[in-house]
């Protein structure tokens, strides 16, 4: 068990990150039913979806993690990215991320909320105050 810890120790921090996603893109899917439809609308069973995706995205990224390990990482290395390590297995998290990032946009818009807007305004504000300082200086 302990090898196994440590094999998988480096793709610890994207299994923890895809599962936040996943809890978030849930957590926000159950307020915009219960937002829509009331507390009547929530069930266990659409919870076990969670779990069941969970689970596949977990399975699939540590079954790509060893493929990626033996095999590909040094070629992608020597071919193109010379210093970006388990390429395919990150691809593959950000995709998955990307796919929940997605969903959570769509449970947002169906409560009202823009992300991408809102995203928007936030990077324009952050260039505004960093000219703002630029100037200062």
């Amino acid at each position: 068990m302990t090898l196994l810890l440590a094999f998988y120790s480096p793709i610890a921090g994207l299994a923890i990150s895809i599962l936040l996603v996943i809890g978030l893109d849930t957590i926000l899917g159950i307020w915009k039913n219960v937002k829509k439809s009331g507390w009547k609308s929530f069930s266990s069973r659409k919870l076990s979806g969670m779990v069941s995706k969970s689970v596949l995205y977990l399975l699939s990224i540590y079954m790509l993690f060893p493929i990626d390990f033996y095999i590909l990482n040094d070629i992608v290395q020597s071919l193109f990215f010379a210093n970006v390590s388990y390429l395919a297995t990150k691809v593959l998290v950000l995709s998955l991320i990307f796919i929940e990032v997605k969903s959570i946009d769509e449970n947002l818009k169906e409560m009202g909320i823009d992300l991408w807007a809102n995203l928007k305004r936030i990077v324009s504000r952050a260039k505004e105050i960093k000219d703002d300082v630029d100037e200062l200086e």
